[in-house]
């Protein structure tokens, strides 16, 4: 019981230097992220890992404590983020057994977007009870991002810029058909559409002025004809 404690604190307290304690090559680990297969992680979420831990010595052994922590790239051997270490209560691995848990870390919102090295480490204890070691499970690169939204501001102007362009390029070739004379005929027909309008109000309006002679005529020899005149 003493050395699970001290293997939890220990764990929990410098992840690192523990890590440099060998572990037997016969506890094989494997780590996959089912959220998200690129390794792409938005910040103020969490990180769900899914571990594997099998034996293929003769040795049994006990996986006690998990811990992770974030590294830069210029710094593997640092610590930029601990994530808090869990005990994991399960029974003694014997040979070719396997077992297989989650683990979450959490992500401070303060943390920048960029790529860190993520380790994460398994303490497992032997036969001898005074006796630990440590696995490294995972230990890569990962990308930390910002939450994606439904709009894409930067993605809208370059809609918007693409849209202007083509808008000045379509009014360049207007002019440039105007001044080649490739849009004379249409200018043409506009006109002649446009003077026989004209014209058209032009009848309608003298045909009104006559109006009034065409009404005399036909008052003549009534009693409106004589109050007239």
């Amino acid at each position: 019981m003493n050395s699970l404690i001290f293997a939890a604190l220990a764990a929990l307290v410098a992840p690192t230097a523990l890590a440099q304690i060998p572990a037997p090559d016969t506890i094989e680990t494997r780590v996959w992220f089912p959220d998200s297969p690129t390794r792409e992680f938005v910040v103020g979420k969490h990180i769900a890992a899914v571990i594997g831990v099998r034996n293929t010595g003769d040795e049994g052994f006990n996986t006690t404590v998990i811990q992770a922590n974030l590294a830069l790239l210029s710094e593997p051997s640092g610590n930029v983020m601990n994530f808090t270490g869990n005990s994991l209560e399960m029974p003694e691995l014997q040979k070719d057994e396997e077992v297989t848990f989650q683990y979450f870390m959490p992500l401070h919102p303060s943390l920048p977007t960029r790529s860190f090295y993520l380790n994460i480490n398994l303490y497992s204890q032997g036969a001898n009870a005074d006796v630990f070691f440590v696995k490294q499970a995972f230990n890569s690169t990962i990308d930390l991002i910002e939450e994606p939204t439904w709009i894409d501001l930067q993605l809208l102007g370059l809609y918007a810029v693409f849209a202007g362009v083509i808008g000045l390029v379509a009014w360049g070739l207007r002019d440039f058909a105007v001044e080649r004379g490739l849009l004379g005929s249409q200018a043409s027909t506009t006109k002649n559409s446009s003077r026989a309008k004209s014209s058209t109000v032009k009848r309608k309006t003298s045909n009104k002025k006559a109006a009034p002679a065409d009404q005399n005529e036909w008052l003549a020899g009534t009693i409106a004809d004589k109050v007239k005149k």
